[in-house]
C-alpha cells in the first residue's frame, strides 16, 4: 500500500533511533532493513508510526535489473503520496545516520523522484552521496558465492554516471569491480597439491 502523506516531519527525528534499529540486522542490505523498520512501525505510537512506515517503504524498493533510465527503483509509485520535501528530509537523515546502504537508498530515491521536476542546484549533493554510498555498500556486501547484491549497486552507479556524464563515478565503479575480481581470485586458491584445482 502507498504510504500516506501525513505524520511527523522526518527531519525532527533522532538519527540514533535508526542506528539502533539497524544494529539488530547483521546484513547491511535494505531488503532486511525494511522488515526491521516495519516492526518498528507496528510497535510505534502516533507520529513515529508514519516515520517508520516511510522508512520501510523506501527500504523495501528494489533495484532494477532492467533499463534503469525508466525505473531504477521499483515500485516507486508506493511513494506517490509523499511530498518531495519529506523524501529530501529522509535523505538528510540517512546521511546523519551514516549507514552507506541507507544513504544510497534514501538519496537515490529523492534524486529519482525529482527527475520529472526541475532539480535545484543543491540536489546534486544527493546523487553524489548516493553513488559514493552505493560503492561502499557494494564493497560491504561483496560475497563470491552471491555477487548479485554488489553487482546491482555497481550497475546503478554506472547508470547514474552515464546519465549525468560523470566519468569519475564510472571510473570509481570500474575500479571497484577490478578490485573485487582480484580479491575473489585470491580467495579461490587451488587445493595444492591437487592437480585438478591448480591454475
Amino acid at each position: 500500500m502507498p504510504v500516506q502523506n501525513e505524520g511527523a516531519p522526518v527531519s525532527r527525528l533522532d538519527p540514533s533511533m535508526v542506528r539502533d534499529a539497524i544494529k539488530e540486522e547483521e546484513a547491511n542490505d535494505c531488503k532486511y532493513y525494511a522488515a526491521l523498520f516495519a516492526e518498528r512501525r507496528d510497535s510505534a505510537e502516533n507520529d513515529a508510526r508514519d516515520f517508520w512506515a516511510l522508512l520501510a517503504s523506501v527500504s523495501g524498493l528494489q533495484l532494477s535489473w532492467g533499463d534503469q533510465s525508466k525505473e531504477p527503483l521499483w515500485p516507486l509509485f508506493h511513494l506517490d503520496e509523499i511530498e518531495d520535501t519529506q523524501l529530501r528530509a529522509l535523505a538528510d537523515l540517512s546521511i546523519e545516520v551514516g549507514d552507506s546502504e541507507l544513504i544510497a537508498r534514501c538519496c537515490d530515491v529523492y534524486w529519482v523522484r525529482c527527475a520529472p521536476r526541475k532539480r535545484s542546484r543543491g540536489d546534486i549533493k544527493y546523487v553524489e552521496a548516493a553513488t559514493t554510498a552505493y560503492l561502499q555498500s557494494a564493497r560491504m556486501l561483496e560475497d563470491p558465492a552471491n555477487a548479485s547484491p554488489s553487482v546491482q549497486r555497481i550497475k546503478r552507479v554506472l547508470a547514474i554516471a552515464r546519465n549525468l556524464s560523470r566519468p569519475s563515478e564510472k571510473e570509481a565503479a570500474l575500479t571497484l569491480v577490478e578490485e573485487m575480481l582480484i580479491d575473489t581470485r585470491a580467495e579461490i586458491r587451488p587445493c595444492f597439491p591437487c592437480p585438478s584445482c591448480a591454475y
